[in-house]
C-alpha cells in the first residue's frame, strides 16, 4: 500500500484522508461521519477516486452470502467486487440450494479459493444432515441438489468450517454464533447473540440465512445513509446481515452483498440488477419448483 497523502480540497470540506490502496484506487478516511462530503473528488492528485458508477471507492473486504446456486447472480456480483477492487471476499454459505446451477457456483467459490462458511443448505446437499426440517420446495430442491452435485463439490461442501475471522474483530457465521441454521430476524433474537462472542475472540459478527439485510448494535437496529452507508462506531459492537446474492427476500429482486472499509469503519449494502428471467428459465427446465422462480422475480 502506498503513503497516504493530504487532499488540501477534501480537507476544505471535511477534513478527509485519502489513502491510496494498492489496486490504484482511493479509501476515503473522514474524520467526522459527513459521508456525502467525503466521498467528494480529490482534485489534487492524479489518482481518479471514483470506479465505473463514477461513486468514490472505499474498499476492503466484500461479504457475501446465500448464493443458492444462482450463476446469474454469483457472476454480476463478483464482476462488481473485482470493479471496485475490493482486497478479499468472504462468503457465508448457503452455496447451494433453491435454483439451478449448484456445481457452476461451488467451482466458482472453489476456483476463487473464497474462504467460506457451511450453510444449512450446504450441510443437507452434502449429506452431512437430512432436510428433515426443511418445507416440501426446499426439500424438493435440496434432494435434486444432492442428486446433481459431483462429488468433488460434495466433498468441498463437506469440508468448509462453521465460521471463518473477517479481519481482525468479526467473526463469519451462516446463521448465529450458536447454530448454522438459526434465525436471526430481530433485534431481540440478534441482541441474545452478543454474549457468544467473547468464546469466538471475536467484537462483532456477520451473519447470513434470513436473506435479509441488517446492521444491529446492542441498541437496536441501525440505518444507514441514501447510498446504503454506514459507519461503525468503533466502541460498539454489531451484527451484519449483507442480505442474498440468490435468492433475495425483503421484496427486492436485486442481488445483495456489502463492502466492509476496515480503514475507514464504513460498511456499504450493495444491490444489483441482474438476468432474473434467465435463472428464473433455468428453474423450471430443470424440473423444480415453479415457486422457486416466481420468488425471483418477486423477491421474497
Amino acid at each position: 500500500m502506498a503513503a497516504a497523502h493530504t487532499c488540501t480540497s477534501v480537507l476544505d470540506l471535511v477534513r478527509a484522508v485519502v489513502v491510496v490502496s494498492r489496486v490504484g484506487e482511493a479509501r476515503y478516511v473522514p474524520v467526522g461521519l459527513n459521508l456525502s462530503a467525503a466521498v467528494r473528488r480529490c482534485s489534487n492528485c492524479a489518482v481518479e477516486h471514483t470506479g465505473a458508477s463514477g461513486e468514490a471507492l472505499f474498499v476492503q473486504t466484500a461479504v457475501i452470502t446465500d448464493i443458492h446456486a444462482n450463476i446469474e447472480a454469483l457472476t454480476v456480483v463478483l464482476q462488481d467486487i473485482e470493479t471496485r477492487g475490493a482486497d478479499e471476499i468472504v462468503c457465508l454459505g448457503d452455496l447451494v440450494g433453491y435454483n439451478a446451477n449448484p456445481n457452476e457456483c461451488v467451482e466458482e467459490i472453489r476456483n476463487r479459493q473464497i474462504p467460506c462458511v457451511m450453510g444449512n443448505h450446504d450441510a443437507v446437499a452434502c449429506g452431512i444432515e437430512e432436510p428433515w426440517g426443511f418445507n416440501e420446495v426446499a426439500r424438493h430442491a435440496a434432494i435434486w441438489t444432492r442428486e446433481t452435485l459431483t462429488e468433488d463439490n460434495i466433498t468441498f461442501l463437506r469440508e468448509t468450517p462453521q465460521n471463518q475471522r473477517v479481519e481482525n474483530e468479526f467473526i463469519g457465521v451462516h446463521g448465529s454464533p450458536q447454530d448454522r441454521d438459526m434465525y436471526l430476524f430481530s433485534w431481540a433474537e440478534v441482541y441474545a447473540q452478543f454474549q457468544y462472542l467473547d468464546a469466538f475472540g471475536a467484537k462483532s459478527c456477520f451473519f447470513g440465512h434470513t436473506h435479509f439485510p441488517g446492521i444491529y448494535n446492542e441498541e437496536g437496529l441501525c440505518s444507514g445513509d441514501e447510498k446504503g452507508r454506514f459507519a461503525l462506531n468503533n466502541g460498539n459492537r454489531y451484527f451484519i446481515n449483507p442480505g442474498s446474492v440468490g435468492q433475495p427476500r425483503d421484496n427486492n429482486p436485486r442481488a445483495a452483498y456489502l463492502l466492509y472499509d476496515t480503514d475507514a469503519l464504513i460498511v456499504r449494502f450493495i444491490r444489483l440488477e441482474y438476468d432474473i428471467s434467465k435463472a428464473s428459465d433455468k428453474i423450471m427446465r430443470s424440473g423444480l419448483p415453479k415457486f422457486l422462480a416466481d420468488r425471483l422475480v418477486l423477491g421474497r
